[in-house]
């Protein structure tokens, strides 16, 4: 998940495209190279075991867009209060959807890659040329 201030989005409109176009890519490339990218991450990255990345990446697979997720993310609060991270638990006014609606171009030599890419990420993206 990625959280930023208001003012950060505000402030840095472009980086934080290029952020999310970066995620947007790294979430299709796990999509179509999982095995390869599980063996490079696991022992690193993960301290697992490869046969446990691949049932964790089966049955909570990335997803940049967790815009369908709010009610879950908001469900899972009470860990993070109990941790001591926040006080008050927050409403759906605390997360706002607002700039991961603004296209993200993609230039015209990535565009082909993108027509394999999962609905979510579709719905990310615009497929013009930039």
């Amino acid at each position: 998940m990625l959280a930023a201030r208001t003012s950060l989005i505000e402030q840095h409109p472009e980086d934080l495209k290029a952020l999310l176009k970066a995620m947007l890519k790294a979430q299709l490339l796990f999509e179509q190279q999982r095995e390869e990218i599980l063996g490079e991450l696991v022992g690193p990255y993960y301290k697992t075991s490869l046969e446990n990345a691949r049932i964790g990446a089966q049955k909570q697979p990335p997803c940049v867009d967790q815009r369908a997720q709010t009610d879950f993310i908001l469900g899972r609060v009470e860990s993070i209060i109990e941790m001591g991270y926040i006080k008050i638990k927050p409403g759906h006014e605390a997360i706002d959807w607002t700039f991961p609606r603004r296209p993200v171009s993609v230039s015209a030599p990535a565009r082909s890659s993108w027509w394999g890419a999962t609905p979510s990420t579709r719905a990310w993206c615009s497929l013009r040329s930039s």
